[in-house]
C-alpha cells in the first residue's frame, strides 16, 4: 500500500459515514486493512517457498548453490489478468530442472500466484484509490452544497425570518421602554397633579373658610347691582327739569312760555286746578276740577311727597311726577317772563336786561339743583325690589302699599342696607363666631360710608354754589363805587 493510500485509509478512519452507501467508512476500512494483511501474509510465504526452491534437492552439483538465476516473463490477457512464465539457470553452468516437472511446476504456480496476488493487491489498491477519491469528491460536493445550502437557508432565516422579529422586537422593546418612560412619568406627574390639586384644595378650603361673606355681605353685594341702574336714572331726571325749568325763562321756541310769560303761569294756573286744588282751600272759594284727594295740596307739601317717601314711583302716576316738579317750582320759583323784542337787543339797555335775565337764569339753575338733587335720589329703576323688600320686611317694616317700593330708588337702597338690615335682630348672627365675617363686614360698612361721604360731597357741592349765588345776590343790590349805572332810556320802544 503506498503512502497516499495510507494516509486516504487515516481519513476515512476519521470520517463519518459514507453518504449513498449505507456502509461505515470505519468497517471498509477495516476490510481492507485484513485484505491487506492476508496477502501481505501469502506474498511473504510464497517468497519463503521461492527461495527454498532456489536448490533443487535433486541438484548434485553444489557450485551452483545459491546462484540460480531466475527470468520471469510477464503475460496479460484482455481481462487484465496477468502471469509470469519463469526459467531457472544456474549461474555457474550447473544444472537446472527440467520443464514440467514437480519442482518447475511448484515454482512457476508460486510465481504465478504471487503475481496474481501482486497484481490483485495492485488492482485492489487502485479500484480503492479511485472509490475513496470518488467518495471524497462527492464528500466535498456534499459537503459544498450543505455549506451553500446553510449558506442560503441562514441568508433567508436572516433576512426574513430572524431579522425581522428582531427589529420589531428591538421597536417593541423601544417602544416598550418609551411607554414605560411615559408610565413613569405619568406617575410622576400625577403625584405632583395630586399634591398641586390637594394644596389648592387645601388653599381652597381655607379660602372659603376665610372669605366666605356672610349673610349681610351677600345681601350688600345683591343689591349693589341696582347701583349704577338708578345712578344714571337719577342723572337724566335732574338734567330734564333744569331744562324745562330754564326753558321758560329762555322763552325757547316750543316751550309753553315762549310766546309771553303770563302762558307759564296759567300752565301752573291750570295743573293747580285740576291736580293739587283741595275744595276745602281757600274758605272753600277753589274752582277745582277732577282732582284726587291723595293729591290735595301735595305742590306744597315737600316733606310728604320728599322725605317720608325713600322711593318716589312716578312711573305708576304722571301726576306724581308733576307733584315733584311742582313743589320745586314753588321752593326756587319759576322764571317765567316775556320774550325781549329783537329791537330792543340792539340798544344797550335792552342788551344790559337780556344779560341780566341770563344771569338770573344761571343763579337760578345752581339753586334749583339742591331740591333737584334730594329728588333724584329718590327716582325708581333699580330693578332690586325682591331683594330690598325681603332686607326692609325683616326690620319690622310693613309691606302696605307706598312702604316698600317694587322698583326702588337709590335712596331705599341705601336706607335698606345702612339702616334698616342692623334693625332686623339677627344682624350679629354668625359673627360672633366667625372673626372672617366680622372682617368683611367691616369692608361692608366702610364701603357704605364711602358712599355716603360721596352723596354729601355731591349735595355739599351744591349748597356751596347756593350760597355762592345768595352772596352775589346780597352783592348786586350794593353799587360799585364810582360806577355810574345803566338805566334804560326813556321812551324807549
Amino acid at each position: 500500500m503506498t503512502e497516499k493510500n495510507a494516509q486516504q485509509v487515516k481519513t476515512i478512519f476519521g470520517g463519518a459515514f459514507l453518504r449513498g452507501r449505507g456502509i461505515s467508512a470505519v468497517v471498509f476500512a477495516a476490510l481492507f486493512f485484513l485484505g491487506y494483511i492476508a496477502t501481505a501474509a501469502v506474498v511473504q510465504t510464497a517468497d519463503a517457498q521461492v527461495t527454498a526452491a532456489a536448490t533443487p534437492p535433486n541438484v548434485t552439483n553444489t557450485t551452483c548453490s545459491n546462484n540460480w538465476s531466475t527470468t520471469c516473463v510477464t503475460t496479460c490477457d484482455a481481462f487484465g489478468v496477468c502471469t509470469d512464465t519463469c526459467t531457472t539457470v544456474c549461474l555457474l553452468g550447473g544444472y537446472c530442472e527440467d520443464p514440467g516437472t514437480a519442482s518447475d511446476e511448484k515454482d512457476r504456480l508460486v510465481s504465478s500466484l504471487r503475481n496474481d496476488l501482486e497484481n490483485a493487491a495492485t488492482s485492489l489498491e487502485a479500484w480503492l484509490d479511485k472509490q475513496i477519491t470518488r467518495m471524497l469528491q462527492e464528500e466535498l460536493e456534499q459537503l459544498e452544497n450543505i455549506e451553500q445550502w446553510s449558506i442560503s437557508w441562514w441568508q433567508t432565516m436572516w433576512n426574513y425570518n430572524l431579522l425581522p422579529g428582531l427589529q420589531s422586537m428591538a421597536r417593541q422593546l423601544n417602544i416598550d421602554l418609551a411607554l414605560q418612560a411615559f408610565t413613569l412619568q405619568s406617575n410622576a406627574d400625577a403625584v405632583n397633579e395630586m399634591e398641586t390639586i390637594h394644596a389648592l384644595q387645601k388653599h381652597g378650603i381655607e379660602d372659603q373658610m376665610n372669605l366666605r361673606p356672610g349673610e349681610q355681605v351677600c345681601v350688600a353685594g345683591t343689591v349693589a347691582g341696582g347701583y349704577g341702574r338708578v345712578t344714571a336714572i337719577s342723572r337724566a331726571m335732574r338734567q330734564a327739569w333744569e331744562n324745562e325749568s330754564v326753558a321758560h325763562g329762555l322763552n325757547k321756541v316750543g316751550d309753553i312760555g315762549a310766546a309771553a310769560g303770563v302762558y307759564t303761569e296759567a300752565q301752573r294756573y291750570d295743573d293747580l286746578r285740576n291736580i293739587f286744588c283741595d275744595p276745602d282751600g281757600n274758605g272753600g272759594r277753589n274752582n277745582c276740577g277732577a282732582t284726587l284727594p291723595a293729591f290735595y295740596n301735595a305742590d306744597v307739601q315737600p316733606t310728604k311727597f320728599f322725605y317720608d317717601n325713600l322711593t318716589i314711583d312716578v312711573n305708576k302716576d304722571p301726576r306724581t311726577a308733576k307733584a315733584v316738579e311742582t313743589i320745586i317750582n314753588n321752593m326756587v320759583g319759576v322764571p317765567s317772563a316775556d320774550p325781549i323784542l329783537k329791537a330792543a337787543l340792539s340798544s344797550p339797555p335792552g342788551q344790559e336786561v337780556f344779560l341780566d335775565r341770563r344771569s338770573y337764569l344761571a343763579r337760578y339753575a345752581a339753586i334749583r339743583s339742591v331740591p333737584e338733587m334730594v329728588a333724584g335720589w329718590r327716582m325708581p329703576g333699580s330693578k332690586m325690589g325682591d331683594w330690598v323688600r325681603d332686607l326692609r320686611m325683616s326690620a319690622g317694616v310693613p309691606d302696605v302699599p307706598g312702604a316698600i317700593s317694587d322698583n326702588p330708588s337709590y335712596k331705599e337702597i341705601m336706607h335698606a342696607v345702612s339702616v334698616d338690615r342692623f334693625n332686623s335682630g339677627k344682624y350679629a348672627a354668625g359673627m360672633i363666631t366667625d372673626e372672617n365675617k366680622i372682617e368683611m363686614e367691616k369692608l361692608t360698612l366702610n364701603t357704605l360710608y364711602l358712599m355716603q361721604l360721596r352723596d354729601y360731597y355731591e349735595l355739599l357741592e351744591r349748597t356751596a354754589l347756593t350760597l355762592a349765588v345768595q352772596v352775589s345776590m346780597l352783592s348786586g343790590q350794593e353799587p360799585l363805587p364810582n360806577v355810574r349805572r345803566a338805566r334804560p332810556l326813556k321812551g324807549g320802544p
